[in-house]
């Protein structure tokens, strides 16, 4: 049987795969406190532990005896999965290790999976960190050489360098993705398009090139095709807040 902390990761894996929480796993014999404590390495499993962890879990025993090698799109499938916002500290940690533990994995599957886990970073409110695996992501995508995926890749950065406060580096990757998206004609959600453009607006304002900001919010109303709705809302009041 594996010892800790590798049990602690094997559990883990094995929960997680199987989508199911660790309140779940509690029951008699089997408290939160000590579950939480074998997750993470602080306490060494009890044959009996792992007996019932194995029932639980739908596991023969034998699954806690070797450390099985992470799979980077397996686990990206799961975490893709995983709709509960409170379990994103355990995807993140899942997604990582997958990531550290394949770095053979090819580079489309690395992409997706780095453009997944700064998502999770986003929704913990670690921006530094999601920051860093975009310019990542933002490397494999220039590698690859696919502009759709290298524009994708640029506005989830230009959003983490607005939660950052960096209103240059905002601007700067949203010129970037927005002359991808025009030079390379690749479909982009206008929805998403018209985001970037009111983040390119913001990021003007800020820097004082409020003759700029005022041209291209005017731009953005126009090319509204409805005036009703929060995106719409949002441009009107970013023209009105530049104009004021």
């Amino acid at each position: 049987m594996l010892q800790q902390p590798e049990f602690g990761r094997r559990l883990r894996q094995l929960r997680m795969e199987r989508g199911r929480s660790q309140a779940e796993l509690v029951g008699l014999g089997m408290s939160a406190a000590y579950l939480s404590r074998l997750e993470s390495g602080a306490r060494e499993p009890t044959p009996r532990a792992v007996e019932y962890l194995a029932e639980a879990l739908g596991v023969p025993v034998e699954a806690f005896e070797d450390l099985a090698g992470p799979n980077l799109a397996d686990v990206l499938g799961m975490v893709f999965t995983t709709s509960d916002a409170t379990r994103a500290a355990e995807a993140r940690d899942l997604l990582t290790a997958a990531l550290d533990g394949t770095p053979g994995a090819d580079a489309t599957t690395r992409w997706l999976a780095l453009s997944e886990l700064a998502r999770l970073y986003n929704v913990l409110g670690e921006h530094e960190r999601e920051r860093d695996t975009l310019v990542q992501a933002c490397a494999i995508s220039d590698e690859l050489k696919r502009p759709a995926l290298q524009a994708q890749a640029r506005l989830q950065l230009a959003r983490c360098y607005r939660h950052l406060g960096d209103a240059a580096a905002t601007r700067d990757t949203v010129r970037e993705a927005l002359r991808l998206g025009e030079r390379h004609q690749f479909m982009v959600p206008p929805s998403d398009l018209t985001r970037a453009r009111l983040m390119l607006v913001s990021a003007e304002a800020e820097l004082g090139d409020i003759a700029e900001a005022a041209r291209l919010s005017a731009q953005v109303c126009d090319s509204l095709t409805t005036d009703r709705g929060a995106l719409a809302a949002e441009a009107y009041w970013t023209a009105a807040t530049v104009a004021t």
